[in-house]
């Protein structure tokens, strides 16, 4: 049966006094607390009645002296007085959010923490849960998501066994699909940030990172090692680090998140239109050519050239009226017509070369 589990030492609840009693008051209220989480999420009871986890989840809590105040505590409550401090409880919030936990019950407590006209005693009776359950639902969001990086590991350790080297991106493993995103806070699946193509760029005692979550679990950040080991470092601590490296990766165009740099014969052909174009731009004062007829270009370059079928078909060149613009203002001026392994080759206004996933792609160059 799966209920609102309230694991952690009771010294967080320190109330200052031996003299503490159970407030009747805290008492009630998580009796509506949980009376109101079982009508929204009735899953959270499994097999059991309503009466039965109801009294399991307060006596639960009971056991972990939420409902305990001082004398003193006691007669605020009453007079309705704040017993939190609103950066505490506010910081505490934000905290357990920053889980972006799937878990109903850690979700309706956030929703219950977040209302706007929040009673002093539902005030601290959110506070106390929110304390006692934070690690534990730390601890299942990192669980999850340390488990998927493992396989990605795995098969990244197959092929530099086979290959006798790193896969350039992650599209070169043949992962299973729940791996090959990863699900970030807003429910949208976005790219893992793969670095093991690059080397050792951020060194450990004994390894290096080849694979990164794209957002930080709470205060940690966890992290695929080139030895297949699966780390949990402070977010603080490496964050700085890892944005450093993407910013001087993005700089020499290529964005191991979403992007790679191409290096087949196809490529080759795009870098000499994009030179073409470079060279235009320096002739007409940086303006675009309105079509690819406008530059000299080798019939040879002229098209694209499918990598595993050898047809050749004419580049999509938008130029000036490009309206697929990234957020530092750089827009894709040429495009292949088609994909090859789920990657689309294209070209910057800022002269760069980058093979971008089709998925998010091709639905603009419609």
């Amino acid at each position: 049966m799966k209920m609102l589990t309230i694991a952690i030492s009771s010294t967080l609840l320190a109330l200052g006094s031996a003299h503490a009693a159970t407030s009747s008051k805290l008492v009630d209220e998580m009796e509506d607390y949980v009376r109101d989480l079982i009508r929204a999420h009735p899953e959270v009871i499994g097999d059991k009645k309503k009466t039965q986890a109801r009294e399991a989840m307060v006596n639960n809590a009971g056991q972990q002296r939420v409902f305990e105040l001082t004398e003193d505590e006691a007669k605020l409550l009453r007079r309705r007085k704040d017993l939190v401090k609103d950066t505490d409880y506010r910081a505490t919030l934000e905290k357990i959010k920053a889980l972006h936990s799937k878990d109903p019950e850690i979700n309706f407590l956030i929703k219950y923490a977040e209302q706007e006209k929040i009673k002093s005693a539902e005030k601290l009776l959110a506070y106390r849960l929110m304390m006692l359950n934070y690690a534990q639902a730390a601890e299942k969001v990192a669980a999850h998501r340390s488990k998927i990086m493992h396989i990605i590991l795995k098969k990244y350790a197959d092929y530099k066994a086979a290959k006798s080297k790193p896969p350039q991106s992650l599209h070169d493993l043949e992962l299973p699909q729940e791996c090959e995103k990863f699900v970030n806070s807003k429910g949208k699946k976005v790219d893992w940030i793969y670095i093991g193509h690059l080397g050792p760029q951020l060194r450990t005692d004994n390894s290096h990172i080849v694979l990164i979550e794209p957002e930080p679990n709470g205060d940690l950040r966890i992290c695929g090692m080139d030895n297949g080991q699966v780390t949990r470092f402070q977010n603080n601590s490496i964050e700085g680090a890892i944005n450093k490296l993407l910013e001087t990766i993005k700089k020499d165009g290529v964005n191991p998140n979403t992007q790679q740099v191409a290096t087949n014969t196809t490529s080759a052909s795009l870098m000499k239109v994009m030179k073409k174009i470079a060279l235009y731009k320096d002739l007409y004062n940086n303006k675009l050519p309105n079509s690819l007829n406008d530059l000299k270009i080798d019939e040879a370059d002229k098209s694209y050239t499918d990598p595993e079928t050898g047809e050749k078909t004419p580049w999509i060149y938008l130029g000036k009226s490009s309206k697929i613009q990234g957020s530092d203002g750089v827009k894709i001026i040429i495009a292949a017509p088609k994909a090859h392994q789920k990657k689309r080759l294209a070209g910057l206004s800022n002269g760069k070369i980058v093979l971008l996933n089709d998925d998010s792609i091709a639905p603009l160059l419609k």
